[in-house]
């Protein structure tokens, strides 16, 4: 659903767009998701991750994320990045052949 937050349970992947590139991101565990638009089984969503924008397929975050809905997200988990490559718990990336 438009602006739902989930909290990742698992690892999971999405695709980074960033200026014409296309690269794969490992979201860690933990992770908070915002959802750009509708979940819809087995397509691809736009989704907002630690102020990156990503896709991801619907039926993975539905398998791999929770709902938050009456949880209070402490500011720091909204603003801190768990692609931050200087985590010990830094994000996978691959580079998307076009």
């Amino acid at each position: 659903m438009l602006g739902e937050m989930y909290r990742l349970v698992q690892a999971t992947m999405g695709v980074l767009r960033n200026e014409g590139r296309q690269t794969c991101q490992i979201l860690p565990e933990g992770s908070i998701v915002q959802v750009e638009d509708g979940l819809d089984n087995n397509k691809v969503i736009n989704v907002e991750c630690a102020g990156r924008r990503l896709w991801m397929f619907s039926c993975d975050l539905a398998k791999r994320g929770t709902p938050i809905h009456s949880q209070p997200i402490p500011p720091d988990e909204l603003t801190t990045s768990h692609l931050d490559s200087s985590s010990p718990r830094m994000a996978e990336t691959y580079l998307i052949s076009n």
